[in-house]
């Protein structure tokens, strides 16, 4: 293999393989001398004004990671334009990363060697990452429309995630959309396309649609709207136009079961009452109505909330490695149904200050299979931080003004000869326990505390902190 060299616009150059990495409709990928970026190449047509503008714009003014770096990782963006050997533009390269395709459909998933294939805890945290590169898009208007499992570049073991392709994006009434996405996660109204006399363009309602089923499918392993309905026998390719189009139906639509899908064994109820409903606001209210489609930092709250409840499963023969433990249904691995090896684990409420008059008036309540009180299931190991502890504090990073405190303020223990549950105070100077007379005992930083049902316990004072209610599940 050799090199060429690649000359900028800003009269800098760069060797890069001669042999492409990838070829496409628009171009080809090139990976630098260096491996650490690549340059794509537009085979036609890329070197006009209009092109090189738009570039240019994605370069100077839209870069999400321009003005903060954090978000480097979460993007390809187009960092510099190539005016020789052809128009183009250079990129960081994703490294080791996979496009997601390897990781849903079942015969590339089948084909991947175990320490390949990655576990349920690593999806979160790509999920987690994929809503919030959507959310710093968007929230500046920014539209992805190509939003699918081949921009997308994982590593489920590590939980990274990458947003390829960026140079299609685009912002209504600003920069003109290129492409309006990929079938199957295109947005209902946008199969009208070619059908109506004034076009509707992607925006970031329709990338809520596209974020909703790629997190279905990664999650899940199934798209949301292919089930056992059939529309038209002859006509495949009408079929997938209706049945995505304008008469999609959610596969688990509480009140239609015609589209049901035959091989689904996995539901959305086995993420969690968050994403369950996050899910059926998506395929059910907002299926058809764009308004109502949740936003990315809804997803973001509720997979951050559900990551909270993820413990290790007991079979490690089970490609999951670990499940979201429900108290509703019992504690059992959806995958091969083996429950935990505990008798017992620890559901802590995170019970917020009702911003009342007096530093008592915390709702003690729990409602179990309830959204309103956030919860942790206690795990050996796991750790309580400051946004478990502080009322206001944020688990995600949004901006170098809201980084999390990523310091362990506390973490479970578990005594398996007894089957006995702890919490070890290691960043805390005023958590407090209520003992049985209703008083506040004190529990020393370094020391750690015999966790009991219905125990309850104050983080700090009030009412800047959370209440917390213990309750023991049998599992």
């Amino acid at each position: 293999m050799g090199t060429m060299v690649i000359k900028y616009r800003d009269g800098t150059t760069e060797a890069v393989n001669d042999q492409p990495l990838s070829s496409g409709a628009q171009g080809k990928i090139y990976q630098t001398a260096d491996k650490t970026g690549v340059v794509k190449i537009y085979t036609s047509g890329g070197g006009d004004a209009k092109r090189t503008e738009r570039i240019q714009r994605l370069i100077d003014q839209l870069n999400p990671t321009k003005d903060d770096p954090y978000w480097t990782e979460y993007f390809t963006w187009p960092e510099k334009i190539t005016v020789a050997p052809a128009f183009g533009y250079r990129m960081r390269f994703a490294g080791s990363l996979k496009t997601m395709d390897k990781y849903i459909f079942p015969k590339s998933f089948n084909g991947l060697k175990n320490e390949e294939k990655g576990w349920f805890l690593g999806r979160m945290a790509v999920a987690i990452k994929l809503a919030s590169a959507v959310q710093r898009m968007s929230s500046t208007g920014i539209c992805y429309p190509d939003l699918s499992h081949r921009n997308v570049m994982v590593e489920p073991f590590e939980g990274k995630m990458t947003l390829i392709d960026c140079d299609s994006v685009t912002v209504p009434n600003s920069i003109e959309a290129e492409v309006i996405g990929t079938p199957w996660y295109i947005a209902p109204e946008l199969w009208s396309w070619g059908a109506k006399t004034q076009r509707i363009v992607p925006t970031v309602r329709s990338d809520r649609h596209s974020l909703a089923t790629l997190l279905y499918y990664w999650l899940l392993g199934l798209h949301p709207l292919k089930g056992k309905k059939i529309h038209d026998t002859t006509d495949p390719m009408h079929d997938d136009y209706l049945l995505l189009g304008p008469k999609a139906l959610y596969i688990e639509d509480p009140t239609d079961g015609s589209n049901r899908s035959p091989t689904q064994t996995i539901f959305a109820r086995s993420l969690g009452k968050d994403l369950e409903d996050l899910f059926t606001a998506a395929f059910v209210k907002g299926l058809h109505d764009p308004l109502n489609r949740p936003q990315p930092q809804s997803w973001q709250r509720a997979l951050v909330r559900t990551y909270d409840r993820i413990i290790p499963c007991a079979n490690p023969q089970c490609y999951w490695h670990s499940f979201v433990a429900l108290r509703s249904g019992g504690v059992v691995c959806p995958v091969c149904r083996t429950r935990p090896a505990a008798r017992q684990l620890p559901f802590v409420y995170l019970l917020p200050h009702n911003r009342g008059k007096g530093p008592d008036d915390y709702n003690e309540l729990v409602k179990p299979d309830s959204t309103d009180n956030h919860h942790i299931v206690g795990w050996p190991g796991r750790g309580l931080y400051e946004w478990h502890t502080r009322i206001g504090k944020e688990a995600l990073y949004i901006d170098r003004h809201t980084i999390p405190n990523r310091t362990r303020q506390a973490e479970f223990e578990y005594n398996q000869s007894n089957g006995m549950w702890a919490l070890r105070n290691i960043h805390l100077p005023d958590l407090r326990y209520r003992d049985g007379a209703g008083q506040w005992q004190a529990v020393g930083v370094g020391t750690s505390l015999a966790l009991q049902d219905k125990l309850v316990l104050q983080f700090g004072q009030a009412p800047d902190h959370y209440r917390a209610r213990i309750e023991l599940v049998t599992v």
